[in-house]
């Protein structure tokens, strides 16, 4: 059953801050202890202050996770709100500290191989003890519960912990609204908490976990229910928010790029395809070396840094790219670009038509238009390229006539080759239909001439709003 899902009135940057803040463990537990307030960035010009309600940490399962409420300012002083407007559940992200926990459990386990979450883990402990080990049943284990000492526990995992965290704060948070952030791991678990509650997430890089819902769930994210409500906001090179050695076929709710994925997808092919890198022979050597270069190297893809992730002055999430231009994001749900997230400035996600962004777009199809024209020439060229592709074949095979194959002839060579090609031209063999050439030329051509009248629609409509611009100067000025 659909459910509603409030959409807070935060800045995207608000989310940013208090996901870097989460790896703070020992700030953030001194702050919740001392009952004081950290500094939360808004926008470029505002900073908050929030209180740290809850911490929650769990070094076996490895969850790290903390319950962050709005401040109220009072007089000029930042103090706790009894009601607070709005309650982040915020979510660490890996810990590469934790290797047994969070990467080869969380990560691994759960993440890539897509085990259960909702099974629990059992661990052997000691009586009288909070020690617990990972219960492997192997013999010894097996001789320690039979002596008596030690006995059979289970434990929810980092998921499934990370479910009932944001379903108690919500149950006490009644008149807030909720949500929940995070970064890689944590943004997962974000999602996760946020889709199986009814409650908006935002998080950053994080993994696809579609192999972690039930095809119930499935369904309602495919029926588009989480659009709005769930966002992981993704560099689309980077290996753990956009995939692997190929892209990810979607995130729960809705997935930004943070800029064109066009030239991103290449590169991801080109390294899965590689033959050999770091010693290691061709995909793997490949998928290995991109997960480096991307999640593990600092300069990479995958961090929480500037570098990654920019803000305009108003704390909107905005292109990271300088090369492209523009301040759009890319939505992947949809392969297009739009002004913004749900959070954004004027909460609508699509285009906004002011003077710059209009220019902005005309610039873009004018860069589309350019890439389609080289395209049209390789199509106009597939001919020739191919007729020559096609003679070498043959000048291959006759060359071999009088050699390994030399029972055969000239006519045999060109008979299994007029054989396998679906049509001729002139007497030669085509490995294309020359009909079906002709419609994508002519469909192609057709998208170009449309996208030059848009492009011309929008240089036309910059400059109304120039001389409106002017108009209204002037009759101001009177």
């Amino acid at each position: 059953m659909k459910q509603e899902i409030n959409i807070p009135n935060l800045t995207e940057q608000t989310y940013y801050s208090i996901s870097s803040n989460t790896y703070n463990y020992e700030r953030l537990e001194k702050a919740h202890e001392l009952e004081v307030p950290i500094k939360i960035k808004v926008n470029a010009h505002t900073d908050e202050y929030w209180f740290v309600e809850r911490v929650e940490r769990d070094p076996h399962t490895g969850l790290d996770a903390f319950v962050f409420s709005q401040g109220e300012k009072v007089n000029g002083e930042w103090i706790k709100s009894e009601t607070p407007e709005n309650v982040v559940v915020g979510f660490a992200g890996t810990d590469t500290n934790q290797v047994a926990t969070d990467v080869l459990t969380s990560d691994g386990k759960h993440v890539v191989m897509g085990a259960d979450p909702k099974v629990p883990t059992l661990y052997l402990k000691e009586k009288g003890t909070e020690t617990l080990v990972k219960y492997t049943g192997s013999p010894g284990q097996e001789a320690l519960l039979i002596n008596g000492q030690y006995e059979l526990v289970k434990k929810d995992t980092a998921f499934e912990q990370s479910n009932k965290l944001v379903a108690e704060v919500k149950a006490e948070y009644k008149d807030s609204t909720i949500s929940a952030t995070g970064h890689s791991l944590g943004e997962a678990e974000a999602e996760y908490a946020g889709i199986h509650n009814g409650v908006f997430s935002y998080g950053f890089n994080g993994p696809s976990i579609m192999n972690l819902y039930t095809d119930e769930m499935k369904e309602r994210i495919y029926s588009g229910e989480f659009e709005k409500t769930a966002i992981n906001l993704v560099d689309p090179y980077d290996a753990v928010g956009a995939g692997w050695s190929t892209e990810y076929e979607r995130h729960g709710g809705t997935t930004y790029y943070t800029h064109n994925p066009m030239l991103d997808r290449q590169l991801r092919t080109d390294n899965g395809n590689f033959a050999w890198k770091f010693g290691l022979p061709g995909f793997l050597g490949g998928t290995i070396g991109y997960l480096t270069d991307t999640a593990v190297m600092e300069d990479g893809t995958h961090g929480l840094n500037e570098q990654n992730f920019k803000f305009d002055e108003n704390g909107n999430a905005i292109n990271t790219d300088p090369s492209q231009n523009t301040p759009y994001l890319y939505n992947r749900n949809k392969e297009e670009f739009v002004y913004g997230t749900p959070l954004s400035s004027d909460g609508s996600g699509s285009i906004k038509l002011d003077l710059s962004s209009v220019r902005d777009m005309a610039d873009m199809i004018g860069q589309k238009v350019e890439e389609m024209k080289a395209f049209e020439m390789k199509v106009v060229q597939f001919e020739q390229v191919h007729n020559e592709a096609v003679q070498d074949v043959i000048s291959h095979f006759d060359a071999k006539l009088s050699g390994e194959f030399h029972l055969l002839s000239q006519a045999d060579v060109r008979e299994a080759i007029r054989d396998l090609s679906l049509s001729q031209s002139g007497g030669l063999p085509m490995f294309y239909e020359d009909a079906n050439l002709d419609r994508a030329l002519s469909s192609l051509q057709k998208t170009m001439r449309d996208l030059e009248s848009i492009q011309s629609l929008f240089e036309s409509m910059a400059v109304q709003f120039e001389d409106r611009d002017r108009l209204l100067a002037s009759w101001l000025s009177q």
